[in-house]
């Protein structure tokens, strides 16, 4: 509760209340040991902390994503924060798996405050922290609450600090360029057409730098995406629209934002990975070649401001 406590009065100020809109008119009342509220004094909404999760958007998340985060997916072994822990223990050097924290991290940045936006399990911004590419706890961001309790306990088990929000990537509750970096994985391809740019143009609204990762329009991603939906009787992830490299820099063009570096993700990275995590013998690739490149499935992009 105290480094909680420690987070949020450092971001009190820059917090938009998701009522009324107004910035930084805060007080944090603590009702117990665990658990705390954010009021504003400009319009007198309340709102509360749920097993140390602010909820700044009023409501409960999707029952969708919810059920996903507590029942898995067949043809991933990971379903809980012990998974989770149990992925990391061989990171570093096995970055390619995370490409999206490879290439920040081949790129030597360092960034102080960061905000992960459909965080999931927060696992992306738990590697930036340990790698030391973000200083500072990082700021979770999801609509779903059951996720939102895995990173909390992933984060618990790895000794670090995060703050935890429910809150909608379509209207953060922040102020303009409240953070340094700004991430997602996995989360701007379940939006389209206006939706799909004001997702981005909120990533871009709130952060000075970007990085995100999505699945791109190939054939390996099709075969993969085809594997997991007959596993599952059903593509679990709900509504995905792969996103071309060329369309996601354009998207980000129109906010005033540059390309800075790109990656990708391949199942062979995956393949290596996963095998090696049950039979020792097998080693993750520390670069990639031309095979990689041929069974890639999701793209990279950072982004830098450019205004």
């Amino acid at each position: 509760m105290k480094y909680e406590m420690e987070i949020i009065e450092s971001l009190r100020r820059k917090i938009k209340c998701p009522n009324c809109k107004h910035i930084g008119n805060f007080e944090i009342i603590i009702k117990s040991d665990s658990e705390y509220s954010l009021f504003d004094k400009h319009c007198g909404k309340e709102f509360m902390s749920n097993k140390g999760i602010l909820n700044l958007i009023g409501r409960r998340a999707s029952t969708q994503w919810d059920k996903l985060y507590k029942m898995g997916i067949k043809g991933n072994p990971v379903r809980t924060a012990e998974d989770l822990d149990h992925l990391l223990s061989d990171m570093p050097p096995s970055l390619s798996y995370f490409p999206l924290v490879e290439l920040l991290n081949d790129m030597g940045v360092t960034f102080k405050e960061s905000v992960e936006i459909g965080c999931g399990s927060g696992i992306y911004s738990l590697l930036l922290k340990t790698l030391g590419i973000v200083k500072e706890p990082p700021v979770l961001v999801d609509t779903s609450y059951n996720g939102l309790l895995i990173a909390k306990k992933l984060y618990e088990i790895r000794g670090e600090k995060a703050l935890l929000i429910l809150a909608d990537g379509l209207d953060l509750p922040f102020a303009d360029k409240s953070f340094d970096l700004g991430l997602s994985g996995g989360l701007i391809e379940h939006f389209a057409d206006s939706k799909q740019q004001r997702i981005i143009s909120e990533h871009c609204r709130v952060a000075k730098n970007v990085i995100c990762q999505c699945p791109t329009p190939s054939i390996p991603y099709w075969f993969q995406r085809a594997f997991v939906t007959l596993l599952n009787a059903g593509w679990p992830f709900g509504f995905e629209v792969p996103i071309s490299y060329d369309k996601l820099v354009t998207l980000f063009k129109r906010e005033g934002f540059k390309l800075g570096g790109h990656n990708y993700h391949d199942l062979l990275s995956m393949f290596l990975f996963r095998s090696s995590l049950q039979f020792r013998f097998i080693k993750p690739l520390k670069s990639k070649w031309i095979l990689n490149k041929l069974l890639k499935t999701e793209i990279v992009c950072y982004f830098e401001n450019a205004r």
